[in-house]
């Protein structure tokens, strides 16, 4: 059985208590952050019974219309026009 340092405890811990929040108590990025982190996700991996408020993801499919041209000014037309006759 593996033998885990407090902070992983206390992360486990403090997910069975309080899914809703993570709040991490030690100094970012030392040893004991990242036992606590690990402690917490794995209390979430293994304990997905816990409900948190989160809401679950709904991915919806976003269509994209193609945005519509603007009208040509009478100026607009002429200048299209004679461009085109250039080519």
């Amino acid at each position: 059985m593996a033998v885990h340092s407090d902070a992983y405890e206390l992360g486990r811990n403090d997910y069975l208590r309080h899914p809703d929040s993570y709040h991490n108590p030690f100094p970012k990025s030392s040893q004991d952050w990242n036992d606590y982190e690990r402690g917490w996700t794995q209390g979430l991996k293994r304990y997905p019974e816990q409900k948190t408020s989160y809401p679950n993801p709904t991915w919806k499919k976003v269509v994209m219309q193609s945005p519509s041209k603007p009208e040509l000014s009478p100026e607009q037309k002429l200048v299209r026009d004679a461009y085109k006759k250039l080519k």
